[in-house]
């Protein structure tokens, strides 16, 4: 009987020993969980935190890149008109000859007779009152001159072109217009048509 009683007491004791290491083990485990996940936790923050603003900042170059692209469209400049002499080039002193180029000069009232201006190009010229008497202005350019009461007596306009060039007033006696582009010019006699001086044909 006494055998049996020792017995028992120490598979007890073991017993009671065993339950106590487990206990130990279970709150240990517990306390490292408890003590870990405020770790775990805050580097989870930071790296939702890093996330979110790489992600702001994608957003952000993704949006300035989208609006460089959508720039307002600079308003179309309307286009200059051939016929206004505005949009000539200033006049710059020049020579004049054959095949000279005086686009836009003012010979008012200026003595050309008798010159040679065969080619010249003088488009939108003043020569107003000017003396071309006798002067050669075949295949002279004349577009849109103003010519009004100029001597044009004996003058050479075999074709040249005078379209739009105003000769109102303008004498044009023995005035050789043989072949010259005369479309929308006003005449000597103040006419805009073209019976004035029949092309191919020296006005008289």
């Amino acid at each position: 009987m006494g055998l049996i009683g020792v017995s028992g007491s120490r598979a007890n004791a073991v017993a009671s020993s065993r339950a106590t290491l487990r206990i130990a083990l279970t709150l240990t485990l517990s306390a490292g969980l408890l003590a870990a996940s405020p770790a775990a936790g805050a580097q989870a923050a930071q790296a939702a935190t890093g996330g979110a603003a790489k992600a702001g900042k994608n957003d952000a170059a993704l949006a300035k890149k989208k609006s460089s692209k959508k720039k307002p469209k600079k308003p179309k400049k309307p286009k200059k008109n051939p016929l206004d002499p505005k949009n000539l080039p200033k006049a710059k002193p020049c020579n004049l000859g054959p095949g000279a180029t005086c686009d836009g000069a003012t010979l008012e009232g200026d003595s050309l007779a008798g010159k040679d201006l065969s080619r010249a190009s003088l488009r939108f010229a003043n020569l107003k009152l000017a003396n071309l008497s006798g002067a050669n202005l075949s295949g002279a350019k004349l577009f849109g001159a103003s010519i009004e009461g100029a001597n044009l007596s004996g003058a050479n306009f075999t074709g040249a072109d005078l379209s739009f060039a105003r000769l109102g007033g303008a004498q044009a006696e023995g005035t050789i217009f043989d072949g010259a582009k005369l479309d929308f010019a006003v005449m000597p006699d103040g006419s805009s048509s073209n019976s004035w001086c029949v092309i191919y044909q020296t006005c008289k």
